[in-house]
């Protein structure tokens, strides 16, 4: 029994490295991928059509506002380019074009109509 003892420590430990290494291992989301894959597709669509699209952001964005329609007519903004994870808008600097760039992360919510 007593020569048994070591092996029965030695598989507990074992098993107990196998489950802590199991539980702090991150988990890949594919959820958030796609949901990034989606809103992408999405924008990209109304951006190709010129349709509008209405955006929710997080945290003010383009002169304090959290709610942008764009294209935006009034202030000659508009929705320039979408990546896998981030949008850009556009609009009138001086005599040229400024672009500000926000990441998915601070969108709530995209609108539009079919």
């Amino acid at each position: 029994m007593l020569r048994r003892l070591p092996l029965f420590i030695l598989t507990a430990l074992l098993i107990v490295a196998a489950l802590l290494s199991l539980i702090a291992l991150p988990r890949q989301s594919t959820t958030a991928d796609d949901s990034a894959a989606t809103l992408m597709a999405l924008l990209e669509s109304r951006l190709a059509d010129g349709k509008s699209v209405t955006l929710q952001f997080e945290r003010p964005f383009l002169g304090g506002e959290t709610l942008l329609t764009l294209p935006d007519a009034e202030f000659d903004r508009q929705l320039s380019s979408v990546g896998a994870d981030y949008l850009c808008i556009s609009e009138p600097w001086n005599n040229t074009r400024r672009i500000h760039c926000t990441p998915f992360a601070n969108l709530v919510s995209a609108s539009y109509e079919d």
